[in-house]
């Protein structure tokens, strides 16, 4: 009976950790984060959150590298720190420029250049008052009255 006890505890337990990074991630809005396990045997292991096309992706390549193979195991984990481990080799820069486009953010790239300490380029400056209808020849003419009236 305390078997069963002890069992129930450690599943609930498993569940409530379970639950708290599943808030912390939500919480992050789709934001990857490391969190730190040492459940492994005190062997240090971190966990990220993949979409569903690329543990798709895992399954399909854990098929294929455990079909006919019988003389040891092979998991999901193993083939991703494969992968990470030796992606260096194949990613190119071309890679990191996708990358970056494709998880580009125009506000926040707005935000850092407003900190920085230079002017905003030319080109921005004029496509923003052109948004707002705001022209050089305006600011020429209002510049030219004013100085009329002194």
């Amino acid at each position: 009976m305390d078997n069963l006890k002890l069992k129930k505890e450690k599943e609930e337990n498993k569940t409530a950790s379970a639950v708290i990074q599943s808030e912390g991630f939500q919480k992050r809005e789709g934001v990857n984060e490391e969190v730190m396990d040492f459940s492994r045997g005190g062997r240090e292991v971190f966990r990220v959150v993949i979409s569903k096309d690329s543990n798709d992706a895992l399954e399909s390549l854990l098929k294929k590298c455990t079909e006919g193979f019988e003389s040891g195991s092979i998991s999901k984990s193993d083939i991703a720190n494969y992968i990470f481990q030796n992606i260096n080799k194949f990613f190119q820069d071309s890679d990191i420029k996708n990358l970056r486009a494709a998880h580009f953010d125009e506000k926040k790239m707005l935000s850092s250049m407003l900190r920085a300490d230079s002017d905003l380029p030319l080109e921005l400056r004029q496509a923003i008052r052109s948004h707002f209808g705001i022209t050089a020849e305006r600011d020429k003419k209002r510049s030219s009255k004013s100085s009329e009236i002194i």
